[in-house]
């Protein structure tokens, strides 16, 4: 990944458009993905030691939506989380959801 640096709180009236302005915008793309927000057209995985380069081509399903800034806030409250602590926690849950 290439930062790990959130850029801090976002204006309560910002817009998805604002959401992917974002230095942190793999989380927000994750989380878009998880939430069923982004459809995928295309996927692009380029593997060059030690690089892996993944991307997607699609769309935003809709621009209206209370979950967005639902998403907002949990980035302005983990801004400093990594990559491997979402994948972590997205771990834990898949696993719980199975019980």
């Amino acid at each position: 990944m290439k930062n790990t640096q959130s850029q801090g709180p976002l204006d309560p009236d910002s817009n998805i458009h604002d959401l992917f302005q974002r230095r942190d915008l793999e989380y927000v793309v994750a989380a878009l993905l998880l939430l069923d927000k982004l459809s995928v057209d295309s996927v692009l995985l380029y593997r060059g030691s030690p690089v892996v380069e993944l991307t997607l081509l699609g769309r935003y399903k809709t621009l209206h939506d209370d979950k967005i800034n639902d998403l907002v806030d949990f980035l302005d409250k983990n801004g400093d989380m990594t990559i491997d602590d979402f994948f972590t926690a997205l771990n834990k849950k898949i696993k719980r959801g199975r019980r």
